[in-house]
């Protein structure tokens, strides 16, 4: 794990919007196949590092990732248990939704909350 920290670091060579972008993305992304709260778990001694080592505040790390694995999670029927319930409930209604239907719906709408929330981020805490 402080070698993920390492390689984030380097990569955004210091720039603490390009990091913060980098950990709010991929944890989105990640939180689309996997289950958020073992991600989350793994990436607190990530964001632990990168903010001593970048000199951001860890109350903000925290946010980033607590707002890419959670709104990550939406994108994907399986993202979130909300997400196969939902899709459960409407197959055993007559309604089945398909990978694709869903996706199509909700990866822009993702896309356009992590868009509004990395900005946020970015005004609030940086």
């Amino acid at each position: 794990l402080e070698i993920v920290a390492g390689f984030i670091g380097k990569i955004s060579g210091g720039n603490v919007y390009l990091m913060i972008a980098i950990i709010i993305w991929v944890s989105a992304l990640a939180s689309a196949f996997v289950d958020n709260i073992p991600f989350a778990a793994t990436m607190i001694p990530v964001i632990q590092s990168l903010a001593a080592s970048q000199g951001v505040a860890l109350t903000t790390m925290t946010w980033v990732l607590s707002m890419g694995t959670d709104i990550g999670g939406s994108a994907t029927p399986i993202g979130a248990s909300a997400n196969v319930v939902g899709t459960s409930v409407a197959a055993k209604a007559g309604h089945p939704v398909s990978w694709g239907s869903y996706c199509k719906t909700a990866v822009p709408a993702t896309v356009i909350v992590m868009i509004i929330s990395t900005l946020v981020i970015f005004v609030r805490y940086l």
